[in-house]
């Protein structure tokens, strides 16, 4: 059995929270996709045989993953971002798929964005910007991370 990753952090900053992307927020889009081809059935769209059902089925599948693609600008992002783990400590926020990769101050977090209704998007003071995807509770993630930069400001 192998152990959960933790970075690497000074004695005076602990992990507060470990936040991870939820697969079952990830499966909610093949949910929506099953919804309208059941929708396409009923209306007689997917052909009349057999054959032309699993064609269109599949040609269905291929149109939502490219639409898909198209609005998140990076096509096979799920899988990077299924991976991606952030660690908010009491001055930092750390990212990474597990290990870390950036490291942001608090202090430099310009704004937080909910994005539809399963993402968080940071916004940086230097302009960079931060995507989690896959959580059910965006802005309950959004307002600790907000919580926990206050507090940093009055620690300093």
């Amino acid at each position: 059995m192998t152990q959960q990753y933790t970075p690497d952090l000074p004695e005076d900053e602990p992990v507060i929270q470990t936040i991870k992307p939820t697969v079952s927020a990830y499966l909610l889009r093949y949910v929506l996709w099953i919804g309208m081809l059941v929708a396409l059935h009923y209306a007689d769209l997917l052909g009349e045989t057999a054959s032309e059902r699993i064609f269109q089925t599949f040609a269905s599948l291929i149109v939502f993953m490219g639409i898909e693609a198209w609005l998140i600008g990076e096509p096979f992002y799920w899988f990077k971002a299924l991976r991606r783990r952030w660690y908010l400590t009491p001055y930092r926020l750390h990212i990474g798929n597990p290990q870390v990769f950036d490291v942001i101050d608090l202090y430099d977090i310009d704004s937080i964005g909910i994005w539809m209704f399963w993402g968080v998007r940071l916004y940086a003071r230097d302009g960079t910007v931060h995507k989690f995807d896959y959580t059910w509770t965006p802005r309950k993630l959004r307002d600790q991370i907000l919580d926990a930069r206050a507090r940093a400001k009055e620690l300093e």
